[in-house]
Order: C-alpha cells, then sequence, then structure tokens
C-alpha cells in the first residue's frame, strides 16, 4: 500500500455521530484527502445499516465502498470522554476510514479490528503517536 493519511482527534464530547464523524474526518477533508462526496457515502452507508459496525461494545468504525472520492488512503481517530449513542451503544472511540481499492479497503477493516483488539488490553495506544506508529508499521507490512 501507498501512503496512509492518519489524523487524531480527541474531544470532551460530540453532539450526535455525525458530529463525531465530521470531526473525526475534518482535517483529511480540509487537507483534500477526502471528499465531500465521500462523507456523504458514509453517512449514506451508516443510515442505510450497510456501514454501522460497533467492535468492543464502544468503538463505532464508518467507512464507505472505495472510490475515487478518497484521493488516498486514510483512517481518521476520534476519542470523546463523554460517550455518544450510536444505534444503543455508548461510544468512546472511533474510526473512519477510506480507501482508494477493494483491496486497501479489506486490509484497512482488519488493521483497526486488531488494533481496537490490542487496544483492548494496553489503553495506551489509543494515544496519538501510538496510534500513528501502529498503523504505519502495519502499511509498511502489508
Amino acid at each position: 500500500m501507498d501512503d496512509l493519511y492518519f489524523s487524531h482527534v480527541t474531544t470532551d464530547r460530540v453532539d450526535s455521530w455525525e458530529d463525531g464523524l465530521y470531526q473525526a474526518a475534518h482535517e483529511a477533508y480540509s487537507r483534500k484527502v477526502i471528499t465531500a462526496l465521500y462523507l456523504k457515502d458514509v453517512v449514506d452507508m451508516v443510515i442505510e445499516e450497510e456501514g454501522k459496525l460497533v467492535l468492543n461494545d464502544d468503538t463505532a468504525l464508518w467507512h464507505a465502498t472505495p472510490s475515487e472520492q478518497v484521493r488516498k488512503n486514510y483512517v481518521g481517530y476520534i476519542g470523546v470522554k463523554q460517550p455518544f449513542m450510536y444505534y444503543g451503544k455508548p461510544i468512546k472511540h472511533a474510526f473512519v476510514f477510506g480507501a482508494q481499492t477493494y483491496k486497501d479497503h479489506l486490509s484497512m477493516l482488519k488493521w483497526i479490528t486488531q488494533f481496537v483488539m490490542d487496544a483492548s488490553v494496553n489503553k495506551k495506544l489509543y494515544q496519538e503517536i501510538p496510534m500513528e506508529d501502529y498503523f504505519e508499521t502495519k502499511r509498511q507490512e502489508a
């Protein structure tokens, strides 16, 4: 896999899952890594229940089908101190990701799932530098 753009946001609270998604994706959007159409696709996938994933009961995972609206493979994270409700689950962590190809999409889905499992026993992974290093190592191994 070529480069991977990564962003990390922490905040006290978000107003809704949509607010969390937009905060997690804001940096990538403002740097033109992903487009507004990709974000719309992510929201549509969640609403249509195809993109609704919760891992470990406290981590949401938002994504859409790979497309040209993703200009660079991307993983965004948001951590919130006050959980927000997402389809009946209190969420403290969320990832949004975008991939250019199906192969990259599956790799990134695998990496995020592995990360959430690893972070359940090592909470320090949720800090920005360890998290970025984790995903960079996975990218280099791919």
